[in-house]
């Protein structure tokens, strides 16, 4: 059972597609743990410190 909204998409190939926002949430959510994967692993990979990647700790203010 979806939430009842939908994204409309067009694929290279001219197939529409269309996704439930759900969907779409989780999936972004996912591929930006992805890149911050990809660039942990490259900081370490330069013998960086790549320091914090969560973006709440990166917008944390003090109260």
């Amino acid at each position: 059972m979806g939430d009842g909204l939908n994204h409309a998409a067009q694929d290279d190939g001219a197939v529409q597609l269309a996704h439930e926002s759900r969907h779409l949430r989780t999936h972004y959510f996912n591929h930006q743990t992805h890149h911050r994967g990809q660039l942990t692993a490259m900081m370490h990979q330069l013998g960086r410190d790549p320091s914090v990647t969560d973006l709440l700790a990166m917008f944390r203010t003090a109260v």
